[in-house]
């Protein structure tokens, strides 16, 4: 697996790893990168596998996935009220190992520390995310 190519969000600049643009820091501004929108062309949301590495060509690291089974969440289906309204499907988020929707990016947040040679994640949190 390779990880796409991160661009910083001041002046555009490819950067290597999650140390943020060396060129910004160059100039006293910590500027974090960003991964480029990810291609999804050619893929379908009826075959996809699920959780966030169901596509891992479109995720911003390199190393395998760091998983406790997030995003396998059943798909409910909710009936709208008008007639001929069609439906609405929604993910039981609650299902999540630790119950919440932040699971899937604290799995890949994980991933692309140890992915840049990490040992330890903190994570700011009021709640949920330093669960997850």
């Amino acid at each position: 697996m390779t990880s796409p190519p991160l661009h910083c969000l001041r002046c555009g600049v490819l950067v290597t790893g999650f140390t943020g643009c060396p060129e910004c820091a160059a100039e006293g501004l910590g500027v974090n990168a960003a991964p480029p929108l990810a291609d999804l062309s050619g893929l379908s949301l009826e075959r996809y596998p699920g959780g966030p590495w169901g596509w891992p060509g479109a995720l911003p690291v390199s190393a395998g996935p760091v998983t406790l089974g997030e995003g396998g969440t059943p798909n409910v289906r909710i009936p709208l009220a008008d007639a001929g309204a069609g439906e609405l499907w929604v993910k039981t988020e609650g299902a999540n190992p630790t119950g919440s929707h932040k699971d899937r990016a604290m799995s890949v947040g994980v991933a692309a520390a140890l992915d840049a040679g990490a040992d330890t994640v903190v994570a700011a949190s009021s709640g949920n995310a330093g669960t997850a």
